[in-house]
């Protein structure tokens, strides 16, 4: 049985082609995806429609399986929940997303689950600014 297998099991969920092939893609994936870059990522291996990836992904996310963050675009982006979380800089210009060594919330994720009794499972965090390229280019065509 594979790992995903396995975790569609533990949360109670069949093991269904679309499932596997939404968390495969998110697997292997080195950011967080939108809805429409999961679509076209899956529509190379099969012959699945947008909606049936949006109610997967609402399932996923349900179960704590996925996490989802809504970013300042409105646009929702999608990661796998395996506890290993990700923190992003995002530039605000070019979208570009760099990955951060640690997690500046660990400490405090740890008192907050002391001074309230939750069990924490996850948070998202970004920091939205602008590039240095973008800075750059921005520099540069004021000075023009």
């Amino acid at each position: 049985m594979s790992q995903i297998d396995v975790i569609l099991k533990e949360n109670g969920l069949k093991s269904t082609k679309s499932r596997k092939l939404i968390l495969d893609i998110l697997e292997r994936a080195l950011e967080p995806m939108s809805a429409e870059e999961i679509f076209i990522n899956v529509r190379h291996q099969d012959e699945l429609n947008f909606s049936t990836v949006y109610r997967t992904l609402s399932t996923l996310t349900q179960k704590l399986i996925t996490l989802k963050n809504i970013e300042d675009d409105g646009i929702s982006y999608y990661q796998l929940n395996n506890h290993k979380h990700s923190n992003y800089l995002v530039c605000s210009e070019c979208r570009k997303r760099i990955l951060l060594d640690s997690c500046p919330l660990e400490e405090m994720t740890v008192n907050l689950e002391k001074k309230t009794g939750f069990h924490i499972s996850g948070h998202n965090l970004e920091f939205i600014g602008e590039c240095p390229e973008c800075l750059e280019n921005e520099i540069y065509k004021v000075s023009k």
